[in-house]
């Protein structure tokens, strides 16, 4: 494999993994997180239905969609931090075989 081939499957890959990430990955956490609070939902202090903003930052829901929020950006930070980690390993690996 030629490293402009490899360059270009990584470039490939790295599309199809973004795209998951915009995608399905917001999207199962979306259902995910409807369906734990299905139930207490109606005690108001989840209610994900909540269209009052100064009631919304009162109560529990404001909170625990801040947490979701932060360890999903911790999440891609870390995938983020893992694939520079491996591309530059990658490089490194081929500019010895090619030195």
């Amino acid at each position: 494999m030629y490293l402009l081939e490899f360059e270009s499957q990584q470039q490939q890959e790295a599309g199809i993994v973004i795209k998951y990430l915009k995608e399905m990955w917001l999207e199962r956490i979306t259902q995910s997180v409807k369906l734990r609070l299905r139930d207490i939902s109606g005690k108001k202090w989840f209610d994900l239905e909540q269209k009052n903003h100064d009631e919304y930052n009162m109560i529990n829901i404001n909170r625990f969609m801040s947490l979701i929020t932060y360890r999903m950006q911790v999440y891609l930070k870390v995938f983020d931090c893992i694939c520079f980690d491996l591309i530059r390993f990658i490089f490194n690996m081929y500019n010895k075989i090619c030195a």
